[in-house]
């Protein structure tokens, strides 16, 4: 009973997370969105597919010249994968989070990715 018990408190988790970042999704520079971003490595460690679309995500970050057309599909890779884990995909596909996601303005775009730097930096150790 206690194991399911722990399934559940991690699923409610990662879905919180899910539900923090699509929320937060116009101000991606808040700290509410970084928190959740940074939640996915604790929460999401036993997804091999949402772990892989996160690092993706930050080697891409690591080129130094990003494109946000790219940043926004790795950033779908992401949210496609968490919905996958979380097993409530069945109505979510790639093309309706790309028109979630791509209403995102250039510049908060552009001040995310300078905050994913600071923060893989900081990861990093670099």
């Amino acid at each position: 009973m206690e194991e399911s018990h722990r399934e559940y408190d991690l699923w409610t988790k990662k879905y919180d997370t899910l539900v923090q970042m699509i929320s937060y999704r116009y101000d991606v520079k808040c700290t509410e969105y970084s928190a959740a971003m940074n939640g996915i490595t604790v929460y999401f460690y036993n997804s091999k597919e949402v772990m892989n679309a996160v690092k993706k995500f930050h080697a891409y970050l690591e080129y130094g010249v990003v494109d946000s057309m790219q940043t926004n599909e790795r950033m779908i890779n992401i949210y496609a994968a968490m919905f996958k884990a979380l097993k409530i995909d069945q109505n979510v596909d790639e093309v309706f989070l790309n028109k979630v996601y791509m209403k995102y303005r250039e510049s908060s775009i552009q001040e995310f990715l300078s905050l994913s730097k600071i923060n893989y930096n900081l990861y990093e150790g670099k």
